[in-house]
């Protein structure tokens, strides 16, 4: 027996979790007086993990995240079982290996956050590191999906080519933007600072995410369980 349960659904639960935890961290430490009222996309007066290091927005942004961070890994899951489905000469070994490096980043955040709130430099030394681990590993993986999207047709997969480019616009500007924001990040006193980077790189993550909506009409993720006693 097992129960079908909606990739559309996976998607959307999972990428509003995220979201609404973090808005909800971020209002609350602003509200406590912990962070400063402003546009952390372009200002960067404060961190996405520092709107979680205080109480009470600790408790939603620990537990939210750490949850939400696990459950990208099913996200993932969804993006790579449609990619296979629809494109199968792309199931190879590469996309596998890649779809472990995403996966175990995102257990990976999972991690880091449990160590919020920062109470000692050792807990902060190992929430960076961890955190860090997620974001290469899932801007890697990014970038290697979106440009098995822009492969052509052929079986070898060799060719980028814009008509298959047109066809995945976001995911094409979502990465570009991801490689926007590792340029501001290397340029030394760029017009973003390292806190804003940060939100805008989480955001262009979700945002590359949620692009495939669209395209899980007809995939679900099955559950299977036992009914014998």
């Amino acid at each position: 027996m097992g129960i079908r349960i909606p990739a559309k659904f996976i998607l959307s639960g999972v990428l509003s979790w995220v979201i609404f935890t973090i808005a909800l961290s971020y209002m609350l430490s602003v509200s406590t007086g912990y962070s400063p009222l402003c546009n952390p996309f372009l200002s960067g007066c404060t961190s996405i993990s520092a709107t979680g290091t205080h109480y009470p927005a600790a408790y939603f942004y620990t537990y939210g995240l750490v949850a939400g961070s696990a459950f990208l890994s099913l996200v993932w899951l969804v993006i790579v079982s449609w990619l296979i489905k629809s494109q199968k000469s792309v199931a190879s070994k590469t996309l596998k290996i890649y779809l472990f490096f995403a996966v175990t980043g995102c257990f990976s955040l999972a991690f880091g956050e449990a160590f919020l709130p920062v109470e000692k430099h050792t807990k902060q030394i190992v929430h960076v590191l961890f955190t860090s681990i997620f974001f290469i590993t899932n801007v890697m993986t990014i970038f290697y999906v979106t440009n098995l999207l822009c492969r052509s047709d052929s079986d070898d997969h060799s060719e980028l080519t814009f008509e298959k480019a047109k066809k995945y616009p976001f995911q094409v500007i979502c990465a570009c933007l991801l490689i926007l924001m590792i340029i501001f990040y290397l340029i030394p006193n760029s017009i973003l600072n390292d806190n804003a980077i940060e939100w805008n790189t989480v955001l262009i993550v979700i945002l590359w995410m949620a692009s495939f909506y669209n395209n899980l009409d007809e995939l679900y993720l099955t559950v299977c369980y036992d009914t014998k006693q």
